[in-house]
């Protein structure tokens, strides 16, 4: 199974950014970690090498950054992983693996100014739903 961990750029290298990749590796040991802040190193490859990396994808992960919001990236991820018809699950601030509730757009102010959306939650992934996915998706 190939897991991919969306996240702000902004969350990289945060303590959060790496509790959150511990979950993920505890609750999927078995899953090929796609890491986009390992993958790509600029803005044009992540956009050059992204329709490729998600044909190969069975989960997309994602969590916000500290302050709850999700980038333009992010968003564009999300997106096309729902289009693509992949499982998508959320990570909350402390770390309980949660359905994707969707997310509120707004403008967050930046300098320079971004489009930003808030995170919402949907209710946590039962440990059975947890199982039953890792069964049917085994790597």
């Amino acid at each position: 199974m190939r897991l991919y961990a969306a996240r702000p750029t902004s969350a990289y290298g945060t303590a959060l950014d790496s509790r959150q990749l511990a979950v993920l590796r505890r609750r999927f040991p078995t899953a090929e970690l796609a890491d986009p802040a390992k993958l790509w190193t600029s803005n044009e490859a992540w956009l050059g090498e992204w329709p490729e990396v998600l044909t190969q994808l069975d989960l997309l992960a994602l969590w916000a950054g500290e302050d709850g919001q999700l980038g333009a990236g992010v968003l564009r991820e999300l997106a096309d992983a729902v289009a693509a018809r992949l499982p998508i699950m959320a990570l909350d601030p402390e770390g309980r693996l949660c359905h994707f509730g969707g997310f509120e757009r707004g403008w967050g102010l930046y300098v320079p100014r971004r489009r930003v959306g808030q995170l919402l939650y949907g209710p946590r992934v039962a440990r059975a739903e947890l199982a039953a996915f890792c069964r049917t998706h085994r790597a």
